[in-house]
């Protein structure tokens, strides 16, 4: 027969730990009504929607493998005057060190 003793401890870490699960289980519920809006348009991650009483929007783009195309990208945003958000990765930055430079030149 085992017997297992509560203490404060024992009780602070299956309280932290309850706690937890349900935080991600919130979290999850809320990035499900977020997939779905109130309009009934089902709309796929990474889709996300803000309320602004202005037509603005944004963009942002994951640099996390090859630079092929990172030049054309600047010109194209560069000819419509559109300055955005680029999320690097370390070892990215330290492949294309040239491409981050043309980057922050174009005021990205």
């Amino acid at each position: 027969m085992k017997i297992f003793v509560v203490t404060k401890s024992n009780l602070m870490t299956i309280a932290v730990v309850i706690l937890f699960f349900l935080g991600l289980l919130s979290i999850n519920s809320g990035l499900m009504q977020g997939i779905v809006s109130g309009t009934g348009v089902n709309r796929d991650l990474p889709i996300y929607c803000v309320d602004r009483p202005d037509k603005t929007i944004s963009f942002s783009f994951d640099a996390a493998w090859g630079n092929e195309d990172t030049s054309t990208l600047i010109d194209i945003l560069n000819k419509y005057n559109i300055k955005t958000t680029f999320f690097v990765v370390g070892s990215w930055v330290d492949k294309f060190p040239d491409s981050v430079r043309q980057l922050s030149t174009a005021g990205h």
